[in-house]
């Protein structure tokens, strides 16, 4: 019922409804981690992205497993990290205190999401297609090279089948 409820409102393209049913559901069953997950995704889908990871939190607060709060978690903390280098990032290559600062910035972004696709990856071993863009971007962003090369190579072993 929940799901199909959702599909109608998201169809509907009706944040406001699919907010307030996200409430409701809530209020009714506060130990559903998919609620908590569906109010992350109306916000995230608002680009809400801040509160969206508030909310993802509190659904993996409840199932530590919940695969969707893992995968969307991780999509919300590289967006931060997009946003961040948008509005923040020095054109300046002189100012080496302000890159330094805006890149321990964005790497803490990126270490936040890390262990969300790498859990994923556990979880769900058989998808890369679900984890392996997000993991190869953390490790790229973070300059793990040997993971990356794992994750490329299994990347592209799915882009050949």
């Amino acid at each position: 019922f929940y799901q199909n409820m959702i599909l109608y409102y998201q169809t509907k393209n009706q944040p406001d409804a699919m907010t307030k049913f996200a409430d409701e559901m809530i209020a009714s069953n506060p130990e559903n981690p998919l609620f908590y997950y569906v109010k992350g995704m109306v916000l995230q889908e608002g680009k809400k992205i801040a509160e969206a990871v508030e909310w993802y939190n509190k659904a993996l607060e409840k199932d530590p497993n919940y695969d969707g709060a893992l995968f969307n978690l991780g999509i919300c903390y590289t967006a931060l990290a997009q946003e961040y280098s948008q509005k923040n990032a020095s054109t300046n290559i002189k100012d080496k205190a302000k890159i330094k600062k805006d890149q321990e910035v964005l790497d803490g972004y990126f270490k936040k999401a890390l262990p969300l696709y790498e859990k994923l990856r556990q979880l769900q071993p058989d998808k890369p297609e679900r984890w392996g863009m997000g993991l190869s971007n953390c490790y790229y962003n973070l300059k793990m090279d040997a993971k990356l090369k794992e994750v490329e190579a299994i990347l592209e072993k799915l882009n050949k089948e």
